[in-house]
């Protein structure tokens, strides 16, 4: 008796998580963010030597590994940037509620920047708010 209880028990809790929506059993990890994405930068820079409006665009690519390429134009206060494009590597972990962060590192020696992003649009999309302390940055990437 003690047998058929036991094994009917772990048909009823299979079952039972099978029957749990798509939605709810998330399966976000380093591999799902892999590609080129299409980064759109809006924002303002609060406080220190390069205060003021900023707006750009960015190509990153992500290794599905948890490493990152960029290259990016964007211009501060109306200014453009003394090099064309600029070129940075980085890290990035995707947290299992496809949520994630990133800090990328300047080749220029510039301070890294961390940020935040969720995905959107059947892991097409990412918002993203910068989470360095002085500024108020977002952006929208697109996957290419």
């Amino acid at each position: 008796m003690k047998i058929a209880s036991a094994s009917q028990t772990v048909v009823f809790w299979l079952a039972a998580a099978c029957a749990i929506p798509a939605q709810a059993q998330r399966s976000c990890y380093n591999g799902v963010l892999s590609g080129d994405y299409s980064f759109r930068i809006t924002g303002q820079i609060l406080t220190g030597p390069l205060i003021g409006p900023n707006n750009g665009v960015a190509l990153v690519t992500f290794d599905g590994d948890g490493k990152l390429i960029a290259r990016d134009h964007v211009a501060i206060n109306g200014i453009q940037p003394l090099d064309e494009w600029r070129d940075s590597t980085g890290t990035y972990t995707v947290n299992p509620d496809c949520t994630g962060k990133a800090q990328v590192n300047f080749i220029d020696g510039r301070p890294p920047i961390v940020y935040y992003f969720v995905f959107l649009r059947s892991r097409q999309q990412l918002d993203i708010v910068v989470g360095n302390t002085g500024t108020n940055v977002s952006v929208v990437a697109t996957r290419m």
